[in-house]
């Protein structure tokens, strides 16, 4: 039961596009292996729909529904489609509330008309009403289920088709050493052309911090800081490895500010580091 909550939240992460690289990869690959897993991600997308028709996403969860989640038009239209049926359930019921509370206003208000039954003929009305109704309602959610169910092959034959072709690197990797002690020359480029992440990894001489705060600046601005960063050891040698998503780098040179806190919570400077973007 854990397991599958565990991976309830990775899919919604997944499809509003907000899972780390790594676990993307790993969730693309057990897609591909995993045939019951793929159902379980068409439930996932389902209940992100109806959460997001409910507003019940946090205002970060439904921006990245908007720019991420909606890219792909068949997302589109069962967002579409979900709404439009949503929206007759609530006509329908409008609907049937008024024609009950039309029924109530029609008994007679004579006292001797008082424990009496309601007339047969506007009962019958009633009766028919609500039959039509549910008719109409049940039609739609058979309609749904044949929907999801006609979807579910060409929407895994589409994945599986991408996941076979030709990819790019989804994630990117581009490896800073300091200012102080880089060689004069031509900045290191970070191409992100086809790629959804980049990592960078700054090279670091200190470890006497526990974590690590990276700014970046363009055009002597602040454009984005990264917090809770962490050493790690690779073949590079101890680095900070930080995750950026591409469509937040614009074209251009950038300087990065690496700050080491310390066990008191201040910032100490540790290294500044310089790179281009490259862009289409």
């Amino acid at each position: 039961m854990q397991e599958w909550v565990q991976d309830q939240e990775a899919f919604k992460q997944y499809l509003l596009g907000t899972l780390a690289p790594d676990k993307q990869q790993t969730i693309e690959e057990r897609l591909l292996t995993e045939i019951t897993l793929f159902d379980e991600l068409l439930i996932a997308e389902d209940e992100l729909i109806d959460d997001y028709l409910k507003d019940l996403l946090a205002p970060d969860e439904r921006a990245a529904f908007d720019s991420h989640f909606l890219q792909t038009p068949e997302r589109y239209r069962k967002l579409k489609f979900a709404g439009a049926f949503r929206q007759y359930i609530a006509d329908a019921e409008i609907v049937a509330h008024e024609d009950v509370a039309e029924q109530i206003n029609s008994f007679p208000q004579d006292e001797k008309y008082h424990g009496s039954v309601l007339p047969a003929p506007r009962a019958t009305s009633s009766v028919k009403s609500f039959s039509v109704a549910a008719l109409l309602i049940l039609t739609l959610i058979c309609g749904a289920v044949l929907l999801t169910l006609y979807s579910r092959k060409p929407a895994r034959e589409e994945f599986e088709a991408a996941m076979r072709r030709e990819r790019v690197p989804s994630v990117v990797v581009l490896t800073l050493t300091p200012e102080s002690v880089r060689s004069a020359g031509e900045l290191k480029r970070l191409d992100v052309n086809g790629v959804t992440s980049a990592e960078i990894r700054l090279k670091v001489t200190s470890n006497d911090y526990s974590s690590y705060r990276a700014t970046l600046e363009k055009e002597g601005r602040a454009t984005l800081t990264g917090e809770q960063l962490n050493r790690e050891a690779t073949s590079d040698g101890e680095v900070v490895v930080w995750n950026v998503p591409v469509r937040l780098l614009a074209g251009g040179d950038y300087r990065l500010k690496l700050s080491g806190v310390t066990s008191r919570g201040e910032l100490e400077d540790v290294a500044r580091y310089s790179f281009r973007v490259l862009t289409k």
